[in-house]
């Protein structure tokens, strides 16, 4: 293969503020802990995902300008 990548989203960040999307993280993984039912279980969960995917976007960013 030829070392490529290719990420399709469905919404993008031109500026990931770290801060912010660890408080969202941090939101999100307080629904997770106090949902009631599958749906509010599901929903958190993919909340928490987002955030953790935007919070590693943040942290390749700033690695990247760094370079």
């Amino acid at each position: 293969m030829g070392g490529k990548v290719q990420v399709l989203v469905d919404e993008a960040d031109d500026e990931v503020n770290e801060a912010e999307a660890e408080k969202a993280r941090a939101a999100a993984e307080k629904l997770l802990g106090e949902a009631k039912n599958q749906v509010e279980l599901e929903h958190a969960q993919a909340l928490v995902d987002r955030h953790a995917v935007r919070l590693q976007v943040a942290g390749l960013k700033r690695r990247h300008s760094r370079h």
